[in-house]
């Protein structure tokens, strides 16, 4: 049942990152039941946080938050440092939806130290993505271009172009801000 919950949750993501929300809530209520029936909290909590990702991305930025803030205290309660920062950083980008600046702010930066700690490069680049849409949120784009530019070096690094092209999106939006004003 384990393996077939990853597979699941794996087939979960794919759908979420193509845009197909019904394929991946039906994997992901799967493997979350798989995952359930094994015990498997650390699993669960991955799968949740997944599913907080759906509805981010469906703009239910309260489900969303509901559901990081369950997940939040099961990877804390099981130490897991990297669910942890994970987890807050999709937090901090709920928060930073729903126009809790100081919040977001805040939990981006605990993120930031962590995954520099943990020399986690995607975290680091992820993180740094964030940090340039929190600055476009607060109507700051001059400083949202430095953390977006050094998550664009970091994806390159990674040899991750999807990833590079979403923050090239972000990047374009400092510019198109300006231009505005």
């Amino acid at each position: 049942r384990g393996a077939r919950a990853r597979v699941l949750y794996g087939l979960g993501y794919v759908y979420r990152e193509q845009g197909d929300d019904p394929a991946a809530r039906a994997a992901f209520a799967q493997a979350l039941e798989l995952h359930r029936a094994e015990d498997d909290r650390h699993g669960e909590a991955l799968v949740l946080r997944a599913v907080a990702l759906c509805h981010r991305a469906q703009g239910q930025y309260a489900d969303a938050e509901r559901l990081l803030r369950g997940v939040l205290r099961v990877f804390t309660e099981l130490h897991d440092t990297f669910g942890v920062m994970y987890t807050e950083q999709s937090l901090a980008k709920v928060e930073l939806r729903l126009g809790l600046l100081d919040a977001s702010r805040e939990r981006l930066g605990r993120c930031l130290e962590l995954a520099r700690e943990r020399q986690d490069r995607f975290g680091e680049a992820l993180v740094l993505r964030t940090l340039g849409e929190w600055h476009l949120a607060s109507g700051d784009a001059d400083s949202a271009r430095e953390p977006l530019e050094r998550s664009l070096s970091l994806w390159e690094a990674l040899r991750l172009p999807l990833w590079r092209a979403r923050t090239l999106w972000d990047a374009s939006l400092t510019y198109h801000i300006n231009e505005r004003f």
